[in-house]
């Protein structure tokens, strides 16, 4: 897989599944969450290909 954009990942609030899918269309999600559950806690994104968590860094505009 040559584009990383395109690499399966998913976001997890606590134990529950938000969104599984490309990496551009997960980081959609967690924008728009503004990086945070319901209740206040990070998010986890996880790379499925090797279960390594994903540091995302918000801050900021585009």
């Amino acid at each position: 897989m040559n584009d990383p954009l395109k690499a399966p990942h998913a976001l997890f609030e606590g134990r529950r599944l938000l969104v599984r899918g490309e990496l551009r269309d997960v980081v959609r999600e967690a924008v728009a969450r503004a990086g945070t559950g319901a209740d206040g806690r990070p998010l986890l994104l996880l790379d499925d290909r090797s279960g390594q968590s994903v540091d995302l860094d918000l801050r900021g505009d585009v």
